[in-house]
């Protein structure tokens, strides 16, 4: 929770139009979300984040409306919730985030072997957020619980459209044949954290890119020096962090005048990039 930039974003999200609002970093343990959720729902909160490893835990809100056919639902994680008149209504906003800036980034999925390290909430928006977007040749899904890997493989192949095999872990094979390598795990969210998979048979040409965002992962740094392209996760941080906040203030956005979307996320950037040099 220290290394979160949700904070400083959304200030500066608040700051560009004018809005006179508070968002804080909560450290709940897993054994504590029901209690912490009964409590938070209480209070007079607009809406919140959540972030590893609560994502699942999230689709069980106290008070959570009933959403016919909502994408979160399918996917079983939940990273936005909204306090609205007619009730909590969820979000996972990660969809968005994370093909919006492979996008930006000239990441392509189409045809291409996936190898997908972590089953946990992340890893789920990704794969189930491959559905109604151009499909991989192929996901190779790696967790160290391999019950887990299987039951989210059975869980999202209809989404996917295309073969999903599991592993315990991944094997010098498994990564030379990856044409998109993804971590999806909290491995290197801590510092001198290894590389989740040994990636000494990565190819030249492949592409790495790790959910973590607030430093230079050994796992980034593996990839790098096998001439991969290495991307970290804070151009998913920005987007899926400006969508919760249009989520949450979409109403009042509207009337700003010369509110974009484009601003929005630009504030975002330059206020987590700032803080990280300041942390650095």
């Amino acid at each position: 929770m220290g290394h979160t930039l949700s904070p400083v974003m959304h200030a500066a999200a608040a700051k560009l139009v004018g809005l006179n609002v508070v968002y804080r970093a909560v450290p709940v343990a897993p054994e504590e979300w029901d209690e912490f959720a009964r409590q938070a729902e209480a209070l007079p909160l607009k809406g919140l984040n959540v972030t590893v490893p609560h994502k699942e835990l999230a689709t069980r809100w106290p008070g959570l409306r009933a959403q016919r056919n909502a994408p979160w639902a399918g996917i079983g994680a939940v990273n936005t919730l909204s306090r609205t008149a007619r009730g909590w209504e969820a979000h996972n906003t990660d969809v968005e985030g994370f093909f919006e800036d492979c996008g930006a980034l000239g990441i392509s999925f189409a045809g291409r072997r996936v190898l997908l390290l972590g089953a946990g909430g992340a890893a789920r928006a990704i794969l189930f957020g491959f559905s109604g977007r151009k499909t991989p040749a192929s996901v190779r899904l790696i967790d160290s619980a391999p019950g887990k890997a299987e039951k989210l493989a059975d869980q999202a192949r209809f989404a996917v459209g295309a073969p999903i095999s599991i592993g315990s872990a991944a094997s010098p094979e498994d990564v030379a044949a990856a044409d998109v390598v993804i971590n999806a795990t909290p491995v290197g969210l801590k510092p001198g954290d290894p590389s989740p998979a040994d990636l000494s048979t990565l190819r030249r040409g492949a592409v790495a890119y790790d959910l973590i965002y607030h430093r230079l992962t050994a796992f980034r740094l593996a990839a790098r020096n096998r001439g991969a392209a290495d991307h970290g996760g804070l151009g998913m941080l920005v987007r899926q962090g400006a969508r919760s906040f249009e989520i949450w203030f979409g109403d009042e956005l509207r009337k700003t005048p010369g509110y974009s979307a484009q601003a929005l996320r630009g504030v975002m950037r330059e206020a987590a990039e700032n803080a990280m040099k300041e942390k650095s």
